[in-house]
């Protein structure tokens, strides 16, 4: 059985006391009369915008943390099957053909099935394999 492995990529930003007063001290010494004197309202939404993103990302860093969650009961066929029903929304999303949607209910039902079987049937594995049966059902 192939074990499909997701690597997922979060942006995370850290929200602390200290960072909340930097971002409150960088904001009160910028020179906000250039915003105001200026009558071009597209101009002065631009140049604010531009000036509180700057100190927003000087303050709160952003910082990228990638994961790697596995699934071992994922086998390369359930994640083709899911990628074929991706592209099926896709279609049926910009499609009124009744007998496409109808293929793409049905789809999504077996494929539902699919991920229901392979699951139980590896947990069921898992559980009969174990030395400690209620620590494993715990576990999963």
């Amino acid at each position: 059985m192939l074990q499909y492995q997701c690597n997922s990529i979060y942006k995370i930003q850290k929200f602390n006391t200290d960072s909340v007063s930097d971002f409150v001290t960088r904001l009160s010494y910028e020179i906000w009369g250039i915003i105001f004197g200026n009558y071009d309202v597209d101009a002065i939404f631009i140049y604010y915008l531009d000036t509180y993103l700057k100190i927003i990302y000087c303050s709160f860093p952003v910082k990228i943390k990638q994961t790697n969650i596995t699934n071992p009961w994922v086998t390369l066929g359930t994640e083709v099957s899911c990628c074929y029903k991706r592209e099926l929304c896709i279609y049926c999303r910009n499609s009124s053909d009744q007998n496409l949607i109808n293929h793409y209910k049905m789809y999504c039902k077996i494929l539902s099935n699919v991920i229901t079987a392979a699951k139980k049937l590896y947990y069921n594995c898992l559980v009969l394999n174990s030395h400690n049966k209620a620590k494993t059902t715990w576990k999963r």
